[in-house]
C-alpha cells in the first residue's frame, strides 16, 4: 500500500506503532545522548560539512555542548523555561551507536535511510516554527522514540487546488510520520507528555 499510494505523491503518512520493537524505544533518551557525546571530548568537538545545530527559540544554546550542560533539576523539571534544538549526527562514533538502536520497519524494507540522521528534542510548549528544509531532497521519516509532538502541515501554493488545508497530528511514542518537509511547510510543537525526541532520516 504504501509503494502505491503515498512513495512518490508527497502525500504525508502516519504510522501508529511502527517503531515498538525498536531498542532505541526502551534505551534511547537525553542520558543516553549525553553519554555517547561526551564519552570523548573530541567528539563533541567534532565540526564536520555535515555537523547543523539548530536552536529555534532556545537562543541560549549555542552550540550542541551548551545542550549537554542543562541541569538536571531542568531536565526532570517541565515548568521550568522550555527548549527545544535539533542537530545532524556527524559524529561517526555516535551515528554507529544510535544505528544499532533503530531500523527501518519491514513496510520500508525495500528502501534505504540516506544522508544524515537527525535528533529533535525539547520540552512542552516549545518546537519548530513554520518552515521548509530547502537542504532536504527526498522524503523524511520522523520517528516519535518519547514524549508528544504535534505537527502542523501546510501544503505549498501550486498544490491549493488538490490539496487539503493545514493538516494537524498528534505525533506519541512508537509513531512514525513518513512527509516530504521540503514540500509540505511544517511547524511542531511538543505536548504535555514530557520531553520529546524524535529522530529522523531521508527516505530513498
Amino acid at each position: 500500500m504504501f509503494e502505491e499510494r503515498y512513495a512518490y505523491s508527497n502525500r504525508p503518512l502516519v504510522i501508529r506503532n511502527a517503531t515498538l520493537d525498536w531498542r532505541a524505544m526502551q534505551e534511547l533518551d537525553y542520558d543516553w545522548l549525553k553519554t555517547e557525546y561526551l564519552r570523548n571530548p573530541e567528539v563533541i568537538e567534532e565540526n564536520w560539512e555535515n555537523c547543523f545545530f539548530k536552536c529555534y527559540k532556545t537562543s541560549e544554546f549555542k552550540s550542541l555542548a551548551d545542550v549537554f550542560h542543562i541541569s538536571s533539576e531542568r531536565i526532570q523539571d517541565m515548568s521550568e523555561e522550555p527548549w527545544y534544538v535539533g542537530w545532524s549526527v556527524c559524529q561517526d562514533s555516535v551515528f554507529q551507536e544510535l544505528s544499532k538502536l533503530v531500523s527501518l520497519p519491514k513496510f520500508l524494507s525495500k528502501y534505504h535511510a540516506e544522508g544524515n540522521m537527525w535528533i529533535f528534542i525539547g520540552t512542552p510548549r516549545y518546537g519548530a516554527h513554520l518552515h521548509l528544509d530547502h537542504d532536504l531532497d527526498l522524503p523524511t521519516w520522523q520517528a516519535q522514540i518519547s514524549g508528544s509532538k504535534t505537527w502542523y502541515l501546510k501544503p505549498p501554493p501550486e498544490c491549493a487546488a488538490s490539496c487539503p488545508g493545514q493538516i494537524q497530528a498528534d505525533m506519541h511514542p512508537g509513531d512514525m510520520i513518513i512527509v516530504n518537509t521540503n514540500f509540505w511547510m511544517h511547524s511542531t510543537k511538543v505536548l504535555d507528555n514530557g520531553i520529546s525526541l524524535v529522530v529522523t532520516r531521508q527516505l530513498s
